[in-house]
């Protein structure tokens, strides 16, 4: 089969998203608690993560919490029945890469996995080695980032938001074109968020005064830009 899915959900609920995902090529492994989750990931590092909810031990936000708390930076996408912006928000600031609210079918979520799994495949594969911007450094072989050389732990999503704004530095992209690059897919209204709250996580880590960003810039009324310039050193 296709890419390796860790579904994290109670099992009347995680049956149904494993039959309809290993029919559209995936194979699926369910787990119903956020402990038995961490010690799959620990043993099997599956290529992304399905959070649904209900959680025998666990909420949501607390799932999210945890798992970023781990250290697992596989990608991970919230699958939940009803929207609401404030989980969504705080589900993305804590660690979630995508949050998906569920449809009759599956067609959403299977088109969002896949562009995950393509987005986080694509930005693997070396071009520049070595980036410097200032203080930071940014590994693209390895997909890590450091400042003064200590690592910023960024989360794949993350990684793949700065390595783009370093590509089109100095250039204004809207959230539109954000949302296509980094996360593979068109717009809906709601995920401007998406955009908006990955931004705020990405200056915490790599901003030295978050009140007077200097390197990544709103514009308003237009997106965001990187305003910097780079240092290009051949590992």
């Amino acid at each position: 089969m296709g890419a390796q899915l860790l579904i994290l959900c109670e099992d009347e609920r995680g049956q149904k998203l494993r039959v309809g995902l290993e029919k559209a090529g995936f194979y699926t492994v369910i787990r119903e608690t956020i402990l038995t989750g961490l010690d799959f990931i620990r043993d099997a590092y599956p290529d992304l993560i399905i959070l649904g909810s209900p959680l025998r031990d666990s909420s949501i936000i607390d799932a999210c919490r945890r798992l970023r708390q781990s250290r697992s930076y596989v990608p991970l996408i919230v699958y939940v029945e009803q929207a609401d912006d404030y989980d969504r928000i705080l589900a993305l600031e804590i660690g979630a890469d995508d949050y998906v609210v569920e449809t009759p079918n599956l067609r959403e979520l299977v088109a969002r996995i896949r562009a995950q799994l393509r987005r986080a495949n694509e930005f693997s594969m070396p071009e520049i080695d070595v980036i410097r911007l200032g203080e930071l450094m940014i590994d693209r072989s390895r997909g890590q980032a450091f400042r003064n050389w200590r690592s910023l732990d960024l989360t794949p999503i993350e990684f793949r938001l700065l390595v783009l704004l370093i590509q089109h530095r100095g250039q204004v992209l809207s959230r539109t074109q954000i949302l296509s690059q980094v996360w593979g897919y068109e717009s809906q209204p709601y995920d401007e968020q998406i955009v908006n709250v990955h931004i705020c996580r990405l200056r915490r880590k790599v901003e030295s005064d978050l009140s007077r960003p200097a390197l990544i810039q709103t514009v308003p009324g237009f997106g965001y830009r990187l305003a910097v310039s780079l240092e290009t050193i051949n590992a």
